[in-house]
């Protein structure tokens, strides 16, 4: 959050995973829902689109949009052409894609879920309540950044979850918006036995 000077404060929202939210309606847009709100959001995630660098601010406040404009006067005036024209055809078509990626993620999440219940001597599940990224954790004290290194020596490639400053170090971030996001867990199960403490 940015404070403003003596005028209340500003709530900066990024959104790029608005309309993936599971089992509830959408989150209302903060940009709708405070006069101060600025919203963050794209065709990158959503829509499926990230090649196209195409995302935008939304805020009611006139100021503030203002300034935004002034400054993106100085560093980018316009996109490309033709990922504009594409953007458009993705929004377009916003709810089949949305309803596609929607699919994706609930067979992703059901694989995800399954996955480390089968193996829970390793993993503890926590259920995402939005999006398409998931962090189980892992049992035993294990250092996720030493196992996704020890990995990435074999090319399977997990994120660790000191990039995402958790403190203890013990989980794995899986993405489950894939088609193929099950055949990636079979890859790594044959690698699993780098996860168990001795």
């Amino acid at each position: 959050m940015l404070q403003t000077q003596g005028n209340g404060t500003y709530w900066f929202s990024d959104e790029m995973y608005r309309l993936l939210e599971h089992n509830s309606p959408p989150l209302p847009a903060v940009a709708a829902s405070y006069e101060r709100g600025v919203t963050l959001s794209g065709m990158s995630k959503t829509y499926s689109m990230p090649g196209l660098r195409i995302g935008w601010l939304a805020t009611t406040d006139r100021v503030v949009m203002n300034r935004l404009n002034e400054l993106k006067d100085y560093t980018t005036i316009c996109p490309s052409a033709p990922s504009e024209i594409l953007a458009l055809i993705g929004l377009r078509n916003g709810d089949e894609i949305v309803s596609r990626n929607q699919a994706l993620m609930r067979d992703g999440l059901v694989a995800a879920r399954s996955f480390c219940e089968r193996h829970d001597d390793i993993f503890v599940w926590a259920n995402p309540k939005g999006g398409s990224i998931c962090f189980p954790r892992l049992r035993g004290g294990v250092s996720s950044t030493e196992v996704c290194a020890s990995l990435a020596k074999e090319g399977i490639m997990l994120v660790h979850s000191e990039l995402f400053e958790d403190a203890g170090n013990e989980r794995v971030r899986f993405g489950v918006a894939r088609a193929d996001f099950p055949q990636n867990l079979a890859l790594l199960e044959p690698h699993l036995v780098r996860f168990k403490t001795n």
